[in-house]
């Protein structure tokens, strides 16, 4: 049977690196210089344009940024009280994320181009977030089943060794970086539904193509820069847990997972909160991307946020 991890398919993950690693180098060359197009809207513009929105909504950002972290912990902390999944209340959050993001950052632009921004954007926004996450589900399983399939193929065709595999993995880890570059046009549709709009992808597409590559190459960067914050902060605070751990006072028979106990509440506040500030963080610099595309793309640059 087929399996990823398997040491014998180890050639597909250092294949899935390579590829990975040389679409996405190709994706921040062609994504910061205007390769192909003058009427390309880079990704060096899209980051300025996204760092101005955040600058100029700050202290509304900031409150946004730590009620919906400090909901999440709440949710993560009633997960562990009633010993139940609480995906449900985790995607109505990022649903309500992205609308109040988007509202936020596209409500003074709007407004200055004459469009009304209404209030009920939030029910089209879950809709479609649930739409796009079973599209992006379901093709990373099909991905997944023709990688399988290749190296199945290429054991039934004699071609043993560590080469078919390596080939797999380099034209999944491009695969994977041109999908990317679609789904990330296909987020056009969440500041279109808070705009009032009722398109759906085929829309986004062709809206969002003259910054295809500047918005994906902005996102991957956004990305980056929160997994090399993320892990040292994970490492850290687990570690700082730890030391501190020995200091609690304990009851005989606790054990470390035991809710309600000192070091369960330290690892509420010093693992959880932080880590939850940060995925926030990161979503919220996501979404100002996507806004900051779609403005230079689509609304008139009529609003004081617009500095191009």
């Amino acid at each position: 049977m087929f399996s990823i991890t398997g040491e014998q398919n180890l050639p597909v993950l250092v294949g899935l690196a390579i590829g990975g690693g040389l679409s996405l180098l190709a994706l921040f060359v062609l994504g910061f210089f205007r390769i192909g197009g003058a009427e390309r809207v880079t990704a060096a513009r899209v980051l300025g344009e996204a760092l101005s929105t955040l600058a100029g909504r700050a202290g509304t950002l900031i409150l946004l940024w730590i009620g919906v972290s400090l909901a999440y912990t709440t949710v993560t902390l009633f997960s562990l009280l009633i010993g139940r999944t609480t995906t449900l209340f985790e995607t109505a959050m990022a649903a309500a994320l992205v609308f109040l993001g988007h509202k936020t950052m596209l409500e003074r632009q709007a407004s200055a181009a004459g469009i009304e921004v209404p209030q009920t954007g939030y029910w089209r926004i879950l809709l479609r977030s649930l739409a796009l996450g079973a599209i992006v589900l379901v093709t990373a399983g099909l991905v997944f089943v023709l990688a399988a399939l290749l190296v199945a193929l290429a054991a039934m065709a004699g071609l043993d060794g560590d080469a078919p595999r390596l080939v797999t993995g380099v034209g999944a880890g491009v695969a994977a970086i041109w999908l990317s570059t679609l789904f990330a046009r296909l987020t056009f549709i969440y500041p279109s539904s808070v705009l009032g709009g009722r398109d759906w992808f085929g829309t986004a597409l062709g809206r969002s193509a003259p910054v295809a590559l500047g918005l994906s190459a902005s996102l991957w960067l956004v990305a980056l820069a929160s997994i090399a914050l993320i892990i040292p902060l994970a490492i850290w605070s687990d570690a700082l847990v730890m030391s501190i751990a020995t200091t609690l006072p304990a009851a005989p028979g606790d054990l470390p997972d035991d809710i309600g106990t000192p070091l369960f509440w330290l690892r509420l506040v010093m693992e959880e909160l932080p880590l939850n500030l940060l995925l926030v963080a990161y979503s919220l610099a996501s979404i100002a991307c996507v806004s900051a595309a779609y403005r230079l793309t689509v609304l008139p640059p009529t609003a004081p946020e617009q500095g191009h």
